[in-house]
């Protein structure tokens, strides 16, 4: 059984940031899209706990905060404290 936790607009809004190919590794940023879209209205209602799980542990990475720091990309938006 898969956990899923509902995405609710400030959830979106730091998803959204992510869904650029260039930023998260392959499988992450796929994983991503299938539920995160630019426009909140053509996302998912939910996506799976286990995603965002590997997405924060991906963003404490020396690689993940580059990423995001070379984006002006918050890591602590990416944070499960800040997620859920």
């Amino acid at each position: 059984m898969t956990t899923v936790v509902s995405i609710p607009p400030h959830l979106h809004a730091s998803l959204v940031k992510l869904i650029d190919p260039s930023i998260l590794p392959e499988d992450l940023s796929t994983s991503l899209s299938q539920y995160v879209k630019r426009d909140v209205d053509d996302s998912s209602s939910e996506i799976s706990y286990d995603l965002l799980r590997r997405i924060s542990h991906w963003a404490k990475t020396p690689e993940g905060s580059a990423s995001l720091k070379e984006r002006n990309i918050s890591m602590y938006k990416t944070s499960l404290l800040t997620i859920c």
